[in-house]
């Protein structure tokens, strides 16, 4: 992948981080009906676009040799940060019980295992079954040929929005689509190729095609068409991927900034906290007469306190830990090189 590409990608993080923190603020704007029914539609395609991502930089063929050292990083980067980040949010929200540590234990465990707590987790709990898949999907994905391709388009419209059509009729569907829901976001990259990005489509075709979609969620939440609205539904995945293709082209354009590439190597980070910081800025203060703004200047500043907060665990915290697991790691691995260092 190219310089750009990686820009590119850094950039769609960063953008996408914005929109989970914005999309979590609007209740900040609750005075205004109207806003909240046009914005949340576009903020919450960041959802699809965190799977897209994942899916685009994991669902990639590997060879055998190199699974160990897969799974390995995906238990790093993904598995042990959520631990620890869970286990330092979940100390603080139980810090009136210490010492006494069984309501920190029973919240942790709850925490961790289910979407009882720390709801928005939810993502984290769901890409990371589709991370241990993914070696299996991308020989699927690079096996695939032109015709199998259309076919999952086909039968991912025809499912999904059989699904999304009875749910609003209140007609009783139990037909299901294997690769339906988030992981067709997940698959969505890497099965479809190119044919996501490339340039054949111009992008005002991309961007109207997105506001149609857009339009066509607002039109339908107005009408009350609620069930499965934010979820992956053909309308909301023709929305996500545009804006998707949309940020990765205006990434491959704009000229590279290190500050969108330090925050977007935090990103993980500022999804895990962004809630537990949200909540205690949305306290500091309230413009009632300017709800709009204040729903962007909290938007604004849990961002950056995310960010920051973000990058004092992973030094302080996460960092150390993953450094002993690669030394852990390194032995494991190459046992005979640590054995000739220690007998020298």
């Amino acid at each position: 992948m190219s310089r750009g590409r990686l820009y590119s990608l850094d950039f769609v993080r960063f953008v996408a981080a914005i929109m989970v923190v914005g999309v979590h603020a609007l209740p900040s704007a609750s005075s205004q009906p109207v806003f909240i029914a046009v914005a949340r539609p576009a903020l919450i395609a960041c959802n699809g676009i965190f799977f897209m991502l994942s899916g685009t930089l994991n669902v990639r063929v590997r060879e055998r040799q190199s699974l160990p050292t897969y799974y390995f990083r995906k238990a790093r980067n993904v598995l042990v940060p959520f631990v620890l980040y869970v286990a330092l949010i979940t100390l603080w929200d139980t810090r009136d019980a210490l010492p006494d540590l069984s309501k920190a234990a029973h919240d942790f465990v709850t925490s961790m295992l289910s979407n009882e707590m720390q709801g928005h987790l939810w993502f984290v709990r769901t890409l990371f079954g589709m991370l241990l898949a993914a070696p299996l999907l991308a020989r699927m994905c690079a096996g695939a040929n032109g015709g199998e391709r259309r076919a999952f388009v086909v039968c991912l419209t025809l499912y999904m929005g059989a699904q999304f059509v009875c749910a609003n009729l209140s007609v009783p569907y139990s037909w299901s689509y294997p690769l339906g829901g988030w992981i067709a976001l997940f698959c969505l990259v890497p099965l479809l190729g190119e044919a996501v990005r490339r340039r054949s489509v111009p992008t005002w075709v991309v961007g109207g095609v997105v506001v149609a979609a857009w339009g066509a969620l607002v039109l339908l939440k107005a009408l009350g068409w609620s069930k499965l609205i934010h979820d992956p539904n053909p309308i909301y995945i023709i929305e996500s991927a545009g804006i998707y293709v949309l940020l990765f082209r205006a990434g491959e354009r704009l000229r590279p900034s290190r500050v969108v590439s330090i925050v977007a190597r935090r990103q993980y980070g500022i999804y895990i906290i962004h809630i537990f910081v949200l909540w205690r800025v949305t306290r500091l203060f309230s413009l009632a007469s300017m709800p709009i703004l204040t729903f962007v200047l909290h938007t604004a500043l849990a961002f950056v306190l995310s960010f920051a907060a973000a990058a004092g665990v992973d030094t302080l915290l996460i960092g150390p830990v993953q450094r002993l697991l690669d030394a852990a790691w390194s032995k494991v691995r190459n046992p005979r090189v640590t054995d000739s260092h220690a007998g020298s």
